[in-house]
């Protein structure tokens, strides 16, 4: 069964060593199931902000999950979290399609049936049953990334960070990308910079710029705002 979680960030800070700071004072708040579009331009601190939900980088505030403070409870809220990449090469390691799929749910020491559950259910459902024993680089740029949502997925996270995931797609990929993302139940931020997909996918729009969030509303109201190029949006 499918979970969805809150989350609540409260003064979220982080900077690299020797660097700018990238997110300074950064708060939100998800409820179960809410679906939100992390929107900015190059470098404006997406993919850091995905990286810090389970507790990766050592930022500074709070961030909570269903109530647990992450850098206290980091092995339950990793569990919770399914975290894609932008680049599908950062990800994928297994010989097959099957056996990336059965990885994770392995690793949760899960039953052999449960396992197989998982493969036939997460596999089907990104349209690759048919390719379960072909090796993951012989797949297609959007199959690879299917597959690793798939992978992720069968690890039944409640909340899903996916990190640019309609880059470099081509429209009738991203179509179906925007059908599977629909269908699934859990909280989810989606960092992109892609306003139209954003709407697609998303009932509510972040803007982050300049370390901080400076839009939090409908994705609607974005598409005619009048800092959308100092934003870097599109």
């Amino acid at each position: 069964m499918l979970q969805a979680s809150t989350l609540t960030i409260e003064g979220l800070c982080f900077r690299y060593p020797e660097g700018p700071p990238v997110l300074e004072g950064i708060s939100l708040e998800l409820a179960a199931g809410e679906r939100l579009a992390l929107l900015g331009g190059n470098g404006a601190g997406k993919s850091t902000l995905l990286l810090c939900l389970p507790a990766v980088l050592p930022y500074g505030g709070t961030l909570r999950l269903d109530g647990l403070v992450a850098r206290k409870n980091k092995k339950a809220v990793r569990q919770k979290v399914g975290l894609v990449f932008q680049d599908p090469g950062e990800m994928l390691f297994a010989p097959s399609c099957r056996e990336e799929v059965a990885y994770g749910p392995l690793c949760q020491g899960r039953s052999d049936d449960e396992i197989l559950g998982e493969v036939h259910r997460w596999l089907h459902w990104a349209g690759l049953e048919e390719k379960a024993d072909t090796p993951p680089f012989r797949l297609s740029y959007g199959e690879r990334r299917r597959l690793c949502l798939a992978a992720v997925m069968a690890c039944r996270p409640s909340l899903l960070a996916l990190d640019e995931p309609a880059a470099m797609l081509d429209p009738a990929v991203v179509g179906d990308l925007v059908e599977l993302l629909n269908l699934l139940p859990q909280t989810t931020l989606i960092a992109t910079h892609d306003l139209r997909f954003a709407a697609r996918v998303a009932d509510r729009a972040a803007v982050l710029f300049g370390g901080r969030i400076v839009y939090d509303g409908d994705p609607a109201g974005l598409r005619n705002h009048e800092k959308l190029a100092e934003w870097r949006l599109r």
